[in-house]
């Protein structure tokens, strides 16, 4: 097997290792889609896969110094993180829950969609380990530009099919939930949100405290 074709296969390894592992982003795409729809449902994917794309050039491009600076001011991005994760919980628990209408969906709503898990990702302390640490001890810096391409293209490739799955399944049940079931659902994922919001908080401030 030639080297960038094994470079793809291992992207696409850890793209799905990265994408399927449920915590805040997961539970935020299924949130999103079950209450806007299967097109916001796959903004929100593609922010959370734009961050994953940005971190895995930055790691096969060699790039030390933006890597030392992250896990450097790793507790203060967290912090950030956790606590736009709070808010995102609230809003989502308070939120009133109307039947479907992906037409309503605003432009600003849109791009809020995308940006708010493409924000999470890159704040999220186990995206930020994963790829400066991980990436690094696989010397992935020393692979051929075909190579290097080819791991960014299959984490993107492995990410991709997670999020179009999940979409899939979710799209199908969706016709299927009640609004007052899918209140429900909705007050737990922002409960959820919130609590994952607040781990990080309280982790980050505990181990700051203790320095």
């Amino acid at each position: 097997m030639d080297i960038p074709m094994l470079g793809l296969l291992k992207g696409i390894v850890f793209g799905i290792s990265m994408a399927i592992i449920p915590g805040p982003i997961f539970f935020l795409i299924i949130q999103r889609t079950l209450n806007d729809g299967a097109f916001v449902g796959l903004l929100c994917g593609l922010g959370a896969i734009t961050a994953d794309c940005l971190y895995a050039l930055i790691a096969v491009a060699g790039l030390t110094i933006i890597a030392h600076y992250l896990l450097a001011y790793q507790s203060l991005i967290v912090l950030l993180g956790g606590l736009f994760l709070i808010y995102l919980g609230i809003t989502t628990y308070i939120r009133h829950i109307e039947p479907l209408n992906e037409n309503v969906i605003t432009t600003s709503g849109k791009f809020h969609a995308w940006f708010s898990t493409f924000l999470l990702t890159l704040t999220n302390p186990v995206t930020i380990i994963s790829y400066t640490v991980i990436f690094g001890g696989l010397d992935v810096a020393s692979n051929t530009l075909a190579s290097s391409l080819a791991l960014v293209f299959g984490v993107i490739i492995g990410a991709l099919l997670v999020v179009v799955c999940l979409l899939g399944t979710l799209t199908y049940f969706r016709r299927q939930i009640s609004l007052h079931t899918l209140s429900l659902i909705n007050k737990v994922a922002g409960v959820l949100l919130t609590c994952f919001g607040i781990a990080a908080v309280g982790r980050e401030l505990i181990a700051l405290a203790s320095r």
